[in-house]
């Protein structure tokens, strides 16, 4: 995956790349990664609907990505697989 972050005029300010599992497979494995964190006797989860970030913070998904799969990739080799098929 490749996301790129663009101002009000299209200018790119930052650009990120991951690598990992097929997306559904890693969407499944997220969903119950947060269900068994969710779950566990001393998660501090406030109630009511939130995003995954408000609802975790950026740092316990980030944890909860990467036991998933999800990793760092160069820009450059993300980009070559989504032309191969990868």
């Amino acid at each position: 995956m490749v996301a790129v972050a663009r101002d009000d005029s299209g200018r790119a300010l930052v650009t990120t790349a991951r690598a990992g599992p097929d997306p559904h497979e890693m969407t499944a494995s997220l969903l119950a990664w947060g269900a068994v964190y969710a779950a566990a006797p001393d998660a501090s989860l406030e109630p009511g609907v939130h995003g995954p970030i408000a609802a975790l913070g950026l740092d316990t998904l980030g944890i909860g990505a990467a036991e998933v799969g999800l990793r760092n990739a160069d820009e450059s080799s993300a980009l070559r697989g989504r032309y191969q098929g990868v």
